[in-house]
């Protein structure tokens, strides 16, 4: 978990640009996946509310290793919602 804890909040993972996503299924019975792939893109202040987010991990372990005060408010994650963009 230390590695885990570490590598999130040295090596933020998320850089500015555009992503593509493919989305794999898998199932007992056959089938086939139609429109699987996906673009979108992360803007500098996508970039900056996700960073945000390693002053939380910090807080989310510290309380998971240590464990939770009750006085403490619960971690508040920074999300973003990309649109998607059909390829």
């Amino acid at each position: 978990m230390t590695d885990l804890y570490n590598f999130n909040k040295h090596a933020f993972p998320w850089k500015q640009g555009r992503y593509r996503v493919t989305i794999e299924m898998h199932s007992p019975e056959k089938f086939e996946v139609i429109d699987n792939v996906r673009e979108f893109d992360f803007t500098p202040i996508d970039i900056e509310r996700l960073e945000k987010n390693k002053e939380q991990l910090e807080i989310d372990y510290k309380r998971l290793v240590v464990g939770l005060d009750e006085d403490e408010d619960d971690a508040i994650w920074q999300w973003c919602n990309p649109v998607l963009i059909k390829t």
